[in-house]
């Protein structure tokens, strides 16, 4: 990601990126680092005859459209790009996985770049608009610095990898002012209240031991975020702590 702002969309109370479009590339995966993997990586790297497609539905999620779910069979999948799948195969993510070994359907209302503050509004609009719960929600906790902005009525999204002075004073102060953690505090509160949630962390410096490690074995295309191995070990950590 560069310093430019992460736009959203608000589509049908939901924020989300561009609806309706199909990309070959998103958020860090780009085709200048493809074109340079391709130059230095070893011959059979994963990713060297393998096409991505980034296809954002009617809500601008990567996800089939909520129309197509059958609602009495579905997992809800949330997180930021980790579980969107930067850098991935659709087949090779996690909650694809998941849901084909449940043999139920799914939906990924994940939203790479983005933080607590769009999880917790798209899971309220969700749970306000969708009348049927969903069997299960994974929950994976995005990096908690992340926030959301206002500005000219574009919706942005902040976070530490823009590098900008103004972003990094706000979260600096943000941290001071334990902002940040009350926000996590708020969210952890309200999730306890859900039924069958299933959390996953990221980071190695939190302690929720209720929660599942999502641990960095490989990595996707993009060289950041994880690749096929660690999914595959996630989603089996999922499935048995479903089973």
């Amino acid at each position: 990601m560069s310093n430019n702002i992460l736009q959203l969309k608000l589509t049908n109370g939901f924020l989300g990126f561009g609806i309706n479009q199909s990309l070959k590339f998103s958020g860090h995966d780009s085709i200048e680092l493809l074109h340079n993997n391709l130059q230095n990586k070893p011959n059979d790297w994963y990713y060297r005859d393998k096409d991505i497609s980034y296809n954002y539905n009617s809500l601008g999620h990567r996800s089939t459209n909520l129309d197509n779910i059958n609602l009495d069979n579905y997992i809800l999948f949330m997180g930021c790009s980790h579980t969107e799948g930067v850098g991935l195969l659709l087949e090779d993510c996690y909650s694809h996985i998941v849901a084909k070994e449940l043999n139920c359907d799914y939906y990924n209302l994940s939203v790479g770049g983005t933080g607590i503050d769009t999880m917790m509004h798209n899971l309220n609009i969700w749970l306000a608009v969708v009348k049927k719960r969903p069997k299960y929600i994974v929950w994976q906790w995005p990096e908690p610095s992340r926030y959301l902005s206002l500005s000219n009525n574009i919706i942005g999204a902040h976070g530490m990898w823009q590098r900008d002075p103004t972003i990094m004073n706000f979260i600096l102060a943000g941290d001071m002012s334990k902002y940040f953690s009350a926000r996590l505090k708020l969210a952890e509160i309200f999730l306890q209240k859900l039924e069958n949630l299933i959390g996953i962390d990221i980071f190695e410096s939190v302690d929720r031991k209720s929660n599942l490690f999502f641990e960095k074995l490989d990595l996707a295309r993009d060289d950041l975020h994880y690749g096929v191995l660690s999914n595959r070990n996630i989603a089996n950590l999922v499935l048995s702590s479903i089973k």
